[in-house]
């Protein structure tokens, strides 16, 4: 079993704190974990994309052609092929704005990606019990950061 899951958007966006911290929670679940980044020079509002493959064995091709998942923060993210689209241009299909519910909810947008982040292990079908965010997040904002992924992996339609 493999997934890719391909994460596109703006620089300053989080992208990078974002999936670095997927990653390593996929590690800690015994994942073998592949993550590369492609992005322009510009530090904010340059676009970056996360190209992350996790599987139970081992990784051959870290490329991703076609995403089982994309997530996509904005609407100047690359376009890639993908069977299920978690958000598209900060909007997501489901129905959450991770952005507004940043703002309302936590008085500060930049914490959009933990939302994310918290929905997609949802989507992904990963216990948040099991996983010790308390280890893999840094120490910076960690509190609000656990509590909007948390936030993130519970909501429902």
């Amino acid at each position: 079993m493999d997934k890719k899951i391909f994460i596109t958007g703006l620089g300053g966006q989080g992208i990078k704190l974002m999936t670095s911290i997927l990653s390593k929670i996929l590690s800690s679940l015994n994942y073998n974990v592949s993550l590369m980044f492609d992005y322009d020079a510009a530090m904010r509002g340059g676009t970056i994309d996360a190209l992350l493959t996790y599987s139970d064995k081992k990784i051959d091709n870290p490329l991703i052609e076609k995403a089982d998942i994309l997530v996509k923060l904005s609407e100047d993210g690359e376009k890639i092929n993908s069977e299920q689209i978690i958000c598209e241009e900060g909007l997501c299909k489901n129905g959450f704005p991770f952005k507004e519910i940043a703002k309302k909810e936590f008085d500060n947008e930049l914490v959009m990606n933990m939302l994310v982040l918290g929905y997609l292990l949802k989507t992904l079908n990963f216990d948040l019990k099991i996983i010790d965010l308390n280890k893999i997040l840094p120490d910076k904002n960690k509190e609000q950061n656990i509590k909007a992924i948390k936030y993130g992996y519970n909501l429902t339609q």
